[in-house]
C-alpha cells in the first residue's frame, strides 16, 4: 500500500503536461465519464446469466450486473426519474413507507438512471465533461485525474454525489482558475 500511495504521490508530483499532449488521451479524459457510463449500462440492460463473460464479470463485481438488470426490469428507465426508496434502513416500516422491492444498486450510473432519469445522467456526464476539459486546458491535471479516477470509482459505489463523501467533486470551481 506504501508503494503504491508514493507511485501516486511520485507521478503527481511531476510534469503532467507531457502526458495530456496526446490528442487520444485528453479527449478520452473529457468523455471518460460519459462512456464509462454508457458501458456499464449497456452491460447492465443486456446482461444475460447464460453467457460465460458476463456471468464471470458479474461475479467480480459482486453481482452488481444481476442487480442493474433487476431495476431495470422492475423500475425502468425514465426521463425524469421516479420516486423511489432505494433503503432497508428501516425493515420494520415505522416511516410507514413501505418498500416493495428492495434491490442494491450500488453503481452510482445504474442508481441516477433509475432515481433521476437520462436527463439527470446526460447533465451529470456533460458537466464532468466540461470540468474535465477546462481543467487540462488551464494545466490543472490533477483535477481532470481526480475525476477519471472518481467516474471509475461510480462503477461500483453510488455516493459519488455525496458531500460527505465525496468533497473532490465538488471542488471544481478549481479547473476555472489558471495556475
Amino acid at each position: 500500500i506504501i508503494t503504491v500511495v508514493y507511485e501516486i504521490y511520485y507521478y503527481l508530483k511531476c510534469d503532467l503536461s507531457k502526458f495530456f499532449t496526446a490528442k487520444l488521451i485528453k479527449n478520452f479524459m473529457i468523455v471518460s465519464f460519459g462512456l464509462i457510463a454508457i458501458f456499464i449500462i449497456l452491460l447492465s440492460y443486456f446482461y444475460n446469466p447464460n453467457v460465460n463473460i458476463l456471468n464471470s464479470l458479474n461475479n467480480i463485481l459482486s453481482y452488481r450486473l444481476s442487480f442493474s438488470y433487476k431495476s431495470f426490469d422492475y423500475y425502468g428507465i425514465t426521463f425524469f426519474g421516479q420516486n423511489l426508496i432505494l433503503s432497508d434502513s428501516d425493515p420494520y416500516y415505522l416511516d410507514s413507507i413501505q418498500v416493495v422491492r428492495f434491490i442494491p444498486l450500488d453503481s452510482f450510473y445504474i442508481w441516477t438512471l433509475v432515481c433521476f432519469g437520462i436527463v439527470s445522467l446526460a447533465i451529470f456526464a456533460f458537466c464532468s465533461a466540461i470540468i474535465t476539459y477546462k481543467s487540462i486546458s488551464n494545466g490543472v491535471y490533477k483535477i481532470a485525474i481526480a475525476l477519471f479516477c472518481i467516474s471509475l470509482y461510480a462503477l461500483l459505489e453510488n455516493f459519488i454525489s455525496s458531500i460527505c463523501f465525496n468533497v473532490f467533486y465538488y471542488m471544481w470551481m478549481m479547473s476555472f482558475h489558471k495556475r
